[in-house]
């Protein structure tokens, strides 16, 4: 593993080394690049880039567990969005070793994929046209690849092009892209966005100009293979499709970040940078938040560089950015939590009180969630006195907060909300809070509780609360 992914940070360094980034750190594994709007590159498809980069047939053993998969399966319908995290997982894997196959794997693999259509064909399931249509174009893409590299990237470029409208089974009796056509698109973007062609950029962008590829499930593979080349002219193409692309996409777990892919959105914002030192990156994302620009998920872009970007936000707490301050004070609150900010404690304190004070509840939501999660029990006095504030979303976000503070102090407040409050949702948030703050003490008014709950919800909660407290006092 470690020589694996030694040799491919230099391989990484050379294929983008013609291009001119922001100053923004790079990733300490280059195979992990930071997940912003896609899923994190899972660990089990870094293996397989390993395995593919010394022996490609390595790879083979994930299409015969893919068969093997599908064999068990009673149902022979197959609906995606309804799948399991281990089903999204093992469909994952198999687009993945295909595709890595397509990229490395020399014309000897090819009878053993010709072996996984025959396979799949017989098994007949509404998985199985993808399957072949994926097979099929990753044979016509090795035989490409070990003809030359000119001609391969040539043909690429057609297939972006062309490849849903004058090759063999691209189109239907409609005239329509076929599942194949749309296939030798998608993995025509794969391949020229790994070579990082620089010619590829403008082909692709005006792929997605074309009503099927302009957005969504079928668009964004042509905007990951853009993030991946990098050219600054599509930058406002990637931003676009960042917002109307990138949810879709999560809805496929194949769809993670691949070993080596740059997130678009860290692409978009390494393009938006460029020529910026570290600190003017930052400062303009910091305005972005506050409304200068589109923000494209720059807090997100914020939160991944950690440590890095937490004195500017701490700043940015005491002197907000851009035309709308409110605005980037609620985010940086947001980021600062998530990033566990122990720092911008007595700033987020001071943030507090003085939403309380004028009433701004929406800015003391993300004050009090953000000081539960950095989990300073200084941060106590604030908490407690928003969970008895009198607007129903300031209060129920307070006592999430004294949740993940779990400072055994609040246990009393919490019991007396959990017994008296007349809203149910208060109630249960309060019993949800006891699982980390309450102590033995507790359990009997808990106890009692349960007796006499009428929200079933919320009686639930009390049970589950009980469970975990009275193995806390084992």
């Amino acid at each position: 593993m470690k020589r694996c992914a030694l040799f491919h940070t230099a391989v990484l360094m050379l294929a983008t080394a013609p291009l001119v980034w922001a100053d923004l750190p790079p990733a300490k594994d280059p195979l992990r690049q930071p997940a912003i709007i896609l899923p994190e590159t899972p660990a089990e498809w870094i293996e397989m880039y390993c395995t593919a980069q010394k022996n490609p047939a390595g790879l083979l053993c994930y299409l015969r567990e893919h068969v093997a998969f599908m064999s068990e399966r009673k149902q022979k319908s197959f609906s995606v969005s309804e799948t399991t995290p281990g089903e999204k997982e093992q469909l994952g894997r198999r687009w993945y070793a295909l595709t890595l196959l397509g990229d490395t794997a020399g014309s000897d693999i090819i009878p053993a994929i010709e072996e996984f259509i025959a396979a799949r064909k017989a098994q007949g399931d509404t998985m199985t046209d993808f399957d072949v249509a994926l097979a099929e174009v990753v044979i016509e893409r090795i035989q490409l690849r070990v003809s030359g590299r000119d001609t391969y990237i040539a043909t690429m470029l057609d297939w972006v092009r062309n490849g849903d409208k004058t090759y063999p089974r691209s189109v239907d009796e409609r005239g329509q892209p076929t599942r194949k056509g749309k296939m030798r698109v998608w993995q025509a973007a794969w391949a020229l966005g790994q070579l990082r062609v620089p010619e590829a950029a403008p082909v692709l962008e005006a792929k997605t100009q074309e009503p099927l590829w302009s957005a969504g499930m079928y668009g964004f593979p042509l905007i990951r293979a853009l993030a991946q080349i990098g050219d600054r002219n599509t930058m406002k193409t990637v931003a676009h499709a960042c917002y109307s692309g990138g949810l879709l996409d999560r809805l496929f777990r194949w769809n993670s970040l691949c070993p080596g892919e740059v997130d678009p959105v860290w692409t978009y914002w390494q393009m938006r940078t460029q020529g910026m030192s570290l600190p003017q990156t930052i400062e303009t994302m910091l305005g972005a938040l506050g409304g200068d620009e589109l923000d494209v998920y720059a807090h997100k872009v914020l939160e991944a560089l950690g440590d890095i970007s937490v004195p500017y936000l701490i700043d940015a707490l005491q002197h907000p950015r851009g035309k709308d301050p409110i605005r980037c004070l609620k985010i940086v609150a947001l980021v600062l939590g998530n990033l566990r900010a122990r720092q911008a404690v007595e700033p987020l304190r001071g943030l507090l009180k003085e939403a309380l004070g004028r009433g701004d509840i929406k800015l003391g939501i993300e004050a009090a969630i953000a000081l539960g999660k950095i989990g300073d029990p200084s941060a106590l006095p604030e908490l407690l006195s928003a969970a008895q504030s009198t607007d129903f979303y300031l209060q129920a976000s307070a006592i999430r907060a004294l949740g993940y503070l779990g400072d055994p102090r609040a246990e009393p407040l919490l019991l007396e909300l959990l017994t008296t409050h007349p809203e149910a949702n208060i109630r249960y948030g309060a019993a949800e809070a006891l699982r980390t703050v309450g102590t033995a003490s507790a359990i009997p008014v808990l106890e009692q509780r349960l007796q006499v709950e009428t929200d079933r919800g919320t009686r639930g909660q009390i049970g589950t609360t009980l469970q975990t407290l009275r193995q806390k006092v084992r």
